[in-house]
């Protein structure tokens, strides 16, 4: 439906799948090959019309500098993942609402890319609820500080 939040899960490469069939654009290198085919992600973006969405993306980790809020088919979202609506999200405006103020960042940067504080997570909740808010940065933060605390230990 317009306004949803949508997900992709991206599940390892492993090393047996081409990394290059898997690739939005063409700037890409080693580094980005190894995260791809050694760890599982979620990307989101907002479904605006049918079968299109807006994602924040950036080219490759060594570019974050060169993200930006892209239109996209839903088959280029997915990609290798199946498409699911995020059933947690407390939206604080109306469909039509998400869908403006995520069509109101197209083309633009949303700030400096940020696994932790500036993702398309963080993009995608901005548009439902108005905060930079993402399960997966805070889950990544909490095992950070329990590392942290067990190896003061």
């Amino acid at each position: 439906m317009y306004g949803d939040v949508i997900s992709v899960k991206r599940t390892r490469l492993g090393f047996m799948k081409s990394f290059k069939s898997t690739r939005r654009t063409e700037h890409h290198g080693i580094l980005d090959m190894l995260v791809n085919k050694l760890f599982s992600y979620t990307h989101f973006g907002i479904e605006v019309e049918d079968r299109m969405v807006l994602h924040y993306i950036i080219p490759s980790i060594r570019q974050a500098n060169c993200r930006a809020i892209v239109y996209d088919s839903m088959e280029a979202f997915e990609k290798d993942g199946t498409k699911e609506v995020v059933s947690k999200v407390n939206y604080k405006f109306s469909r039509d609402e998400v869908v403006e103020r995520a069509y109101s960042m197209l083309g633009k940067n949303f700030g400096r890319y940020n696994v932790f504080v500036n993702n398309c997570e963080h993009f995608a909740m901005w548009c439902a609820t108005g905060e930079k808010i993402s399960n997966q940065s805070k889950f990544i933060v909490s095992v950070r500080k329990v590392r942290a605390i067990i190896l003061r230990k």
